[in-house]
């Protein structure tokens, strides 16, 4: 199993709703996050995915995290949203209700369980598969790359992931649908959302933004991307960063982007589940967790201080 960590819960869960299912009264919750890329062969039968279940309640964790929607913009089970993934890396899996056996084999361990989702992901590029590649390239952000100005996505050809513009409605949408769809077709615990972000610092320069970004400030910028920040070459082979005159306003309504975002979706999760838990996997890099559009301590928190 990929990975394994503590994720932020941002709960909005029924009364008596937030504690593990295995979990006694002060047990510190422990998940385990399951890769679906990495553990396709691996997962592709019943009896496998029991088989893991039944040793991740051994090793003491209290619920799992389901890998529900990849890098490549698909997802792994039958969905009017979104193309499903059938076969990955050369081996097609069997035709059987993966989610819903993994839900079932969890709570019958006693387990809880999450389906997560990598969000704004929407390009795998190493296998070149995904919505950007195939059915919606004017989603891709455009990266202010240092030494080669705006770039679209789909001409990095170092781009691992394939990050959609987080600000497009119909990016929006579409997440939303996905999620809601979940919540709607599967007994999970709760939705945990991974990569609700920005690409980087670099994301997204498209001319969406820049229209979005002059309507949050009120006036049109002379020099864009220049007013918002330039790269300099600084000497050592590398490059820096020089802030511009609006270098924190952008990253605000950045920050402001990703938390509507958010709050959307919680209403419309809620509306359809009101019992279900809502989280986010989210870095612990605070002083530069910015740079991802990403700010998540109290708006009276002064980090200054």
């Amino acid at each position: 199993m990929k990975k394994l960590l503590t994720v932020c819960l941002l709960a909005f869960a029924a009364a008596g709703a937030t504690g593990c299912r295995s979990a006694a009264e002060g047990v510190k919750p422990k998940l385990m996050w399951l890769d679906c890329s990495a553990n396709w062969v691996r997962f592709s039968y019943p009896d496998s995915i029991r088989y893991y279940v039944n040793k991740c309640r051994e090793a003491g964790m209290t619920a799992l995290v389901l890998d529900v929607k990849g890098t490549s913009s698909e997802v792994v089970y039958p969905s009017e949203h979104a193309p499903q993934v059938r076969e990955w890396k050369g081996f097609a899996r069997p035709d059987f209700d993966f989610v819903g056996t993994f839900v079932e084999a969890a709570h019958d361990a006693g387990l809880e369980i999450y389906g997560s989702f990598n969000t704004f992901a929407e390009g795998n590029g190493v296998f070149r598969r995904g919505l950007i590649y195939d059915g919606h390239p004017e989603w891709q952000a455009v990266n202010y790359v240092p030494g080669r100005g705006l770039v679209p996505q789909l001409e990095i050809p170092e781009k691992k992931v394939l990050f959609a513009n987080p600000a497009l409605p119909a990016v929006q949408d579409h997440e939303i649908a996905i999620f809601k769809e979940v919540a709607q077709k599967y007994d999970f615990d709760g939705l945990l959302l991974d990569r609700g972000r920005y690409d980087n610092i670099q994301s997204d320069f498209s001319d969406f933004s820049r229209g979005k970004f002059e309507t949050y400030i009120g006036k049109k910028l002379d020099r864009f991307p220049e007013d918002i920040y330039t790269w300099e070459e600084d000497g050592d082979g590398g490059w820096k960063r020089i802030d511009g005159p609006y270098f924190k306003q952008w990253i605000e309504w950045r920050a402001s982007v990703i938390y509507d975002f958010f709050k959307r979706t919680k209403e419309e999760l809620k509306a359809v589940k009101p019992g279900l838990k809502f989280g986010a996997y989210t870095g612990a890099w605070y002083p530069s967790y910015f740079e991802v559009g990403v700010n998540w301590a109290s708006n009276t928190y002064d980090p200054s201080q």
